[in-house]
């Protein structure tokens, strides 16, 4: 990552680009992050707000570590004796 005086860059990013990292709908992440179940943005300006990326990546890699793995119900042939 590059660095700045021996500091990290800070990586940020649009409603749109959240949305397309976690694969939600941007009003899905805004009433999320109104109930504190999502990071939060950075307002910039009155009509710019952005979020950190990496603090995005790590709570979506959290969510997924933390969702139970779906197996699928396969059926197995019956074996007749006939």
């Amino acid at each position: 990552m590059p660095t700045n005086g021996g500091r990290h860059a800070l990586r940020v990013g649009r409603i749109n680009d959240v949305a397309s990292i976690v694969k939600m709908a941007p009003s899905t992440i805004r009433a999320k992050m109104q109930r504190g179940e999502f990071p939060c943005s950075i307002r910039l300006s009155y009509k710019l707000a952005v979020w950190n990326l990496d603090e995005i990546e790590a709570w979506f890699h959290d969510k997924l570590n933390a969702a139970p793995v779906y197996v699928p119900y396969r059926r197995t042939a019956e074996v007749t004796n006939g």
